[in-house]
């Protein structure tokens, strides 16, 4: 029956329309989009075109299905007073029906992600790349579930949560109307403890400074009324040989962060947007090639 509505909830997102979607919010995802490569955001999130093959690509692919294993574990029930984000209920759903028939993590991320292969086409990189995600992310959910079996104990107050900040006025657009800022929390404890989850192919050394985490902070502080008591980075490396990291976020500099989101907020209301020759991420959402002519108007 869940498999059915989240078939059900991607066709109904299909039909949307956003040829004249309006930005009344900016969220932290697009402010990081930005900073990326703005022509990358021109095209993502005010034109909302793609390179135009109709794919997902294959790190997204199995980014969404990991996290939705984790969150099905945490806590997550289909009708669930916990916040989330509409957009992730089909995956949601399907790791929590396969997680309410009793089988493993491992076997969680397996189904879902099986899933997802086949409804969507993803853009593999080789031909291994299939079979090897689903064996790093089978080992990844199995260490998330030993490293943090204490969550079981611990309830949850937030699961993929976006809190907004309504009231500071941090981003102002051009007629000087305060446009409220969102982030996206992965998991916040009744402790007050934010857990920021990320997939990547590399371990992490050292997070020197990342704004992005400040924002979080500074969220949640506005929306809640108190500052979280600690914000711990959870990095779920996708290689040979799959390990997980847990890491304490740096002190924040919450100065620097809202001169940065304040910079880049402007930029957007002026409407400067210039492709970046630097972006080694590539560029998913512009036609390939980049044909943006650099502007500021």
């Amino acid at each position: 029956m869940l498999r059915q509505q989240a078939l059900a909830t991607l066709q109904h997102k299909e039909k949307r329309d956003y040829s004249n979607r309006q930005v009344r919010m900016f969220s932290s995802s697009q402010l990081d989009a930005y900073v990326r490569c703005s022509a990358a955001y021109y095209f993502g999130w005010i034109k909302r075109t793609t390179n135009g093959n109709g794919k997902v690509s294959s790190p997204l692919a199995f980014d969404r299905c990991l996290k939705a294993t984790v969150y099905a574990h945490c806590g997550y029930e289909p009708d669930r007073s916990i916040p989330f984000e509409e957009k992730w209920k089909p995956e949601l759903d399907i790791a929590a029906d396969v997680l309410s028939e009793g089988c493993k993590l491992n076997e969680v991320f397996t189904e879902t992600f099986n899933w997802l292969c086949s409804e969507f086409k993803i853009e593999w990189s080789n031909e291994q790349e299939e079979g090897e995600m689903l064996q790093q992310g089978s080992i990844l959910a199995s260490q998330f579930y030993e490293e943090f079996r204490q969550l079981e104990a611990t309830p949850l107050v937030a699961i993929r949560a976006p809190m907004i900040d309504k009231t500071t006025g941090l981003v102002v657009s051009t007629n000087g109307t305060p446009v409220p800022v969102k982030c996206t929390l992965d998991l916040v404890s009744s402790d007050g403890i934010i857990f920021k989850l990320k997939t990547s192919s590399r371990a992490i050394e050292k997070i020197e400074y990342d704004w992005t985490l400040d924002l979080q902070r500074f969220v949640f502080e506005q929306t809640k009324g108190q500052s979280p008591k600690g914000l711990k980075v959870v990095n779920m490396v996708r290689r040979t040989s799959p390990m997980m990291q847990v890491i304490d976020a740096p002190e924040p500099r919450i100065s620097r962060t809202l001169a940065i989101c304040q910079s880049v907020l402007t930029a957007i209301n002026l409407g400067a947007f210039f492709p970046n020759p630097k972006n080694t991420f590539g560029c998913s959402k512009a036609p390939a090639p980049c044909q943006l002519t650099p502007t500021t108007g």
